[in-house]
This record gives structure tokens, C-alpha cells and sequence, in this order.
């Protein structure tokens, strides 16, 4: 597929304008569950853990084994900055 370079940065143009009306137009929840996401993926350990996180929570239907795993999983990446004060509280007396 070959696109011209025009066509491509006329694309480019239209795709920044949406992404710019969409950050403006961003409701309050929105916009702390965004901050949280990049907090979240700016750093590649933190990737790390919630791909992990992800991927066990969903894999065994046995809560105790999912329970175990998170555990593991918040003890494995202590290091971790992206929760707020009171979701480190929550995790810590999970």
C-alpha cells in the first residue's frame, strides 16, 4: 500500500486536532483516570507490574490463588509509583 505524503500528513493534521479537542473536552473522572494511566506507563517497570497484574488476575477462577498471586505480585514490584496515597493504603491492607 503505498499512501502519499500528503494524504499522510493530512492525516497526521486531523488525527492531532481530535486528539486535542478530546484532551480539552476530558471530564474530571477522566482526567485523573488518564494521569493515572500515564503515570502508570512512563516507566517500564510499573508496565511491567500491570501487565503481570492483568495477566494473573484473570488467569485462575480460584480467589484464593488470584489472592496469592496478587500478593506476590505487590511484594515482586514494591517500587511501584502510580497508585495514590489512599489506593497504596488499600493495597497495603489487601
Amino acid at each position: 500500500m503505498n499512501i502519499s505524503k500528503e494524504t499522510l500528513d493530512a492525516v497526521k493534521q486531523v488525527a492531532t486536532q481530535w486528539q486535542t479537542r478530546i484532551d480539552e473536552e476530558r471530564e474530571q473522572s477522566e482526567q485523573i483516570f488518564h494521569e493515572t494511566m500515564m503515570r502508570m506507563l512512563k516507566d517500564p517497570m510499573n508496565k511491567m507490574f500491570l501487565i503481570e497484574l492483568l495477566d494473573q488476575s484473570f488467569r485462575s477462577h480460584d480467589p484464593k490463588r488470584v489472592a496469592d498471586q496478587l500478593e506476590f505480585l505487590f511484594d515482586k514490584y514494591k517500587a511501584t509509583d502510580f497508585f495514590t496515597s489512599i489506593e497504596e493504603l488499600l493495597v497495603w491492607a489487601f
